[in-house]
């Protein structure tokens, strides 16, 4: 029993080193295309303030207005943090493209219709990535911490991934538009259900929105539930009862998770269990 709860570490431990190699990856792919994404943007913005003053007299550019204001906000944050050298290039790649596209939304009718497949397409590449990235940051965390997480977190991945797919599919077919739209809502998808296992996570630890548990710390009665929750197996909630027992034969009240309750929430999940399979244990 104890083989099996190790064995669900090293597996925890080989997944997360695995995403920290692949986000190493994603990150440097981001930060080769943020200036390229920087250059478009600049660019529509050149041909936005065009439109602005070819625009009529009486005629209402208060929404052009509000988006050329912000493209040029968002651009000069992001240089500003790439100048730094502190910034996250995938959340600048991701912010840059989502100015652009409100900007083509009021370029649209502006431009030819092979412009606006040639700017899709150009866009396309970059929202997959953040996409992709997004998608992989989240089943990685519904992953390692899948003894706490519900099936909304589950169900917003799994759209997530299908709305990716689709996208690949129909920019292979020569739809870049359409794709576009599917991986933009699949990268919203996938931080919906990231945003939504990390509250599953803390709601786990601590459910009442108390400090935690107090008197016994994490042994006893509601220390075991806790563990055996979020457990790979019955035969390690067996294991764990029984070494619960036999250290307060001894005298000892300590463990769990934190080792004094609840309060700062669960360290790791583990193993095959779900939150519907309450036979387990182990301490992973």
């Amino acid at each position: 029993m104890h083989i099996q709860a190790a064995e669900g570490a090293v597996d925890q431990a080989a997944r997360l080193i695995e995403a920290v190699d692949r986000r190493a990856r994603e990150l440097a792919e981001a930060v080769g295309k943020l200036p390229g994404a920087l250059a478009e943007t600049d660019a529509d913005l050149a041909e936005a303030r065009g439109l602005l003053k070819g625009t009529a007299e009486g005629v209402s550019t208060a929404d052009l207005q509000g988006r050329i204001a912000r493209a040029d906000a968002v651009i000069a944050e992001v240089r500003r943090g790439v100048d730094a050298g502190r910034y996250d290039p995938i959340d600048a790649l991701r912010r840059v493209e989502e100015a652009d596209a409100a900007l083509d939304e009021t370029l649209e009718g502006a431009r030819e219709r092979a412009s606006g497949a040639r700017r899709a397409r150009a866009l396309l590449d970059q929202v997959m990535l953040t996409a992709r990235s997004a998608i992989g940051a989240a089943s990685d965390y519904l992953t390692t911490h899948r003894g706490a997480v519900g099936s909304e977190a589950r169900t917003r991945l799994a759209e997530a991934q299908r709305r990716w797919e689709k996208a690949r599919a129909l920019a292979d077919g020569g739809d870049p538009q359409a794709a576009l739209a599917e991986a933009r809502e699949a990268d919203a998808l996938a931080r919906r259900a990231q945003d939504l296992a990390e509250q599953d996570v803390r709601t786990y630890g601590n459910p009442n929105g108390l400090g935690g548990a107090t008197g016994t710390g994490g042994s006893g009665a509601a220390g075991s539930a806790a563990r055996c929750s979020a457990a790979s197996s019955s035969a390690d909630c067996s294991a764990d009862g029984a070494e619960g027992r036999e250290r307060r034969g001894r005298g000892g009240g300590h463990g769990g998770f934190g080792g004094g309750g609840f309060g700062g929430g669960p360290g790791s999940f583990g193993g095959s269990g779900t939150r519907g399979r309450l036979g387990g244990g182990g301490r992973f």
